[in-house]
């Protein structure tokens, strides 16, 4: 029930793990076209393609994910650790990965970027981190101490699948009726009124 999932939805789809958080729904209107950047291994690229597909199927032509070889919207970099400097957002220093968004004063996400370490940690983790970052950065940009089963979830993690709620918010978001912009008390009128 769409009800069961709103309060998480709200937790994860409302403000950011890093940055100024702002309590309106930020989405992409325009399809994501990601443009591989880097040094991934033959799994990392696997695995991101399983991850669009996986993508793909929950949003249901909603939004559509692609992987392209120039002119994406997504830079998606696989960098040695010390090499993250030249991508992070100044003042913040991550640890084996991040994601980054911009978007315009509607709530329209036009931009992103991932950035995943290459070295010094696992395949499992590389791949778990592919999967949590680029889900994030389809709006869904917080984490939350709830359910550590999640893709969402802030401690440590090697969550390789999503889970039902994991499905339920993606979706929620990449709803039609669902405008970016929309502020957090309009979103529960918006679930009462599924």
């Amino acid at each position: 029930r769409l009800e069961d999932h709103a309060q998480y939805f709200l937790d994860i789809a409302l403000g950011a793990e890093y940055g100024v958080c702002d309590f309106r729904i930020k989405k992409w209107v325009d399809d994501i076209r990601i443009e591989v950047m880097g040094e991934p291994t033959y799994e990392d690229l696997q695995e991101l393609k399983r991850v669009v597909t996986e993508l793909n199927e929950l949003l249901g032509g909603n939004l559509t994910l692609s992987m392209v070889k120039s002119k994406g919207n997504v830079d998606f970099h696989f960098l040695p650790h010390n090499r993250f400097y030249e991508y992070e957002p100044s003042g913040l220093v991550f640890t084996n990965g991040f994601f980054w968004n911009w978007w315009n004063y509607a709530g329209e996400i036009y931009r992103g970027r991932v950035v995943i370490g290459s070295d010094r940690i696992s395949q499992a983790l590389r791949n778990h981190l592919i999967r949590e970052e680029l889900t994030q950065l389809l709006g869904l940009m917080n984490d939350s101490m709830k359910y550590p089963e999640s893709i969402f979830y802030q401690g440590h993690s090697e969550v390789k699948s999503y889970t039902d709620f994991d499905k339920a918010v993606i979706r929620m978001l990449y709803d039609s009726s669902l405008k970016p912009g929309t502020l957090d008390f309009e979103v529960m009128d918006w679930v009462k009124k599924q």
